[in-house]
């Protein structure tokens, strides 16, 4: 599992104002939590905009730092929530969970395909229905992502959530759930 570092600053003054006055110096404001913790603190815009669109799960080892630049507190997490501006779709503010690493937690885990399907070289179309897979597991078990292989996917075949393996964590969802499947392509005959 990838584990990237990421400098955040402890905010002393909270709020709307102080939260814009950030933006407009392009950090992010961002809270640290977990049962007991709740810290505030920022985030360079640019340390956050290359880790929030990658097709893989991420681990983050977040150095927070206080207003003299000396390191308070180390803490491993998972990026738990983003929210956006409606209209700019800027990045307003960002929520870390802090991870223990006894405790099992739910999140969502990327599905990548591996392979390629013989039922769409005979003229097939392939339909990928879930893209993510919402997991329970302890951090040490958490996967980047999960493979899919679709290599024996003929016409008219399909990959449940019963296909994959489970062994390091469970997987949330019914087990007849379908992830893709490959129907026969049908062409529109009908007329305007």
């Amino acid at each position: 599992m990838k584990l990237i570092t990421i400098k955040g600053i402890i905010r002393k003054k909270l709020g709307k104002k102080n939260n814009n006055y950030l933006r407009k110096l392009y950090n992010i404001p961002c809270i640290l939590y977990n049962k007991s913790t709740n810290i505030p603190f920022y985030i360079s815009y640019t340390d956050i905009k290359n880790i929030i669109h990658t097709p893989i799960f991420n681990f983050f080892e977040i150095k927070l730092f206080n207003s003299n630049q000396e390191l308070n507190q180390t803490f491993k997490t998972i990026l738990r929530d983003i929210q956006y501006h409606t209209v700019t779709d800027k990045i307003l503010h960002a929520d870390f969970f802090i991870l223990d690493e006894e405790k099992e937690i739910i999140l969502e885990i990327p599905i990548k395909i591996i392979g390629r399907s013989p039922g769409v070289s005979k003229g097939g179309k392939f339909h990928f229905i879930l893209k993510k897979l919402k997991i329970k597991a302890k951090p040490s078990n958490i996967p980047q992502y999960l493979e899919l292989n679709i290599n024996s996917l003929e016409l008219g075949d399909r990959l449940c959530i019963n296909d994959l393996p489970q062994d390091k964590y469970c997987i949330l969802h019914p087990l007849n759930t379908i992830i893709a499947l490959v129907k026969t392509s049908s062409i529109d005959n009908t007329t305007q």
